[in-house]
């Protein structure tokens, strides 16, 4: 690539080409010190709206998000029935430590499980099928492709919360993440709304980790 070149892509994807490397800065961060629900709100929203905002000369942030007050529930009702119906495949990637936590949470602070399937839901959606999906498509990347790479990165961002389990729960857990990112790459791609992927999330990893209290209780 010409020194010409360079510049203008640059110039006309001066947001993408920051956020990559922003991206890979605060995963990286994220997998070290193992930053929790409220940092996921500075970093994977608040931090890419303003840096955003302050290089993007583009449409609005809600645009580039699939954020359209037109199409906001867009089918956001059968992202999340569909969710709904796939939540007991993360069973499959969920440790067993985690059950005795998900009984403890929903009987001692019952809404701090939805607070934190919603924290979840928002701030990874915004990140991984907003800002991040649609630079990959702005970079040049085709729909598949950008749905599969967004899907791994996805993935390989859930890695830390599995460690040190057995290799047959890591490589469930990769998988399961994977395949949820596919999922929830296809459904902004079908809606080209954030909103049904965000209620798709929230399908899953609410009714998964609600199904976790019965095996909690008989454990």
């Amino acid at each position: 690539m010409s020194n010409d070149a360079a510049q203008r892509f640059l110039t006309h994807f001066r947001f993408e080409s920051i956020l990559c490397g922003y991206a890979a800065i605060y995963l990286g961060l994220s997998a070290a010190f193992g930053l929790g629900d409220f940092a996921h709100w500075v970093g994977f929203v608040v931090g890419p709206g303003l840096l955003y905002r302050a290089v993007q000369p583009g449409p609005t942030a809600g645009a580039y998000l699939w954020l359209s007050r037109n199409r906001l529930w867009s089918g956001v009702g059968r992202a999340f029935a569909l969710g709904a119906l796939l939540s007991p495949l993360l069973l499959i990637g969920t440790s067993v430590d985690g059950h005795a936590f998900g009984l403890n949470l929903v009987l001692t602070y019952p809404l701090a499980l939805v607070l934190l399937v919603v924290t979840a839901a928002t701030t990874e959606e915004v990140f991984f099928r907003g800002f991040l999906l649609r630079s990959m498509l702005r970079l040049g990347c085709r729909p598949l492709s950008a749905v599969l790479l967004s899907a791994l990165v996805f993935a390989v961002y859930h890695l830390p919360y599995v460690l040190g389990a057995d290799v047959t729960k890591v490589v469930a857990s990769l998988l399961t993440s994977f395949v949820g990112g596919l999922l929830l790459g296809w459904t902004v791609l079908r809606t080209s709304n954030l909103v049904a992927a965000i209620a798709m999330h929230a399908a899953l990893d609410g009714l998964s980790a609600a199904s976790l209290i019965p095996l909690s209780i008989g454990s």
